[in-house]
């Protein structure tokens, strides 16, 4: 594994870390199954942070009409 493959290794790892940090501190839960959730957005196939945020206000609009 190269250089930069051990960092972004450790920023996932940091990342995944913070996540849970927050849900616990969020909900008071470890974790949760993904039908607790109203939306999941994959971000694999979503390259673009403004495209994910366009799929959250059009989920949104379409909930609350």
């Amino acid at each position: 594994m190269g250089d930069t493959e051990v960092v972004a290794a450790r920023h996932l790892d940091m990342a995944d870390k913070e996540q849970r940090q927050f849900f616990k501190k969020a909900y008071g839960k470890k974790d949760a199954t993904p039908d607790e959730f109203d939306l999941i957005v994959n971000c694999d196939f979503l390259t673009s942070p403004e495209w994910a945020a366009e799929v959250v206000v059009k989920a949104f609009e379409e909930k609350f009409k």
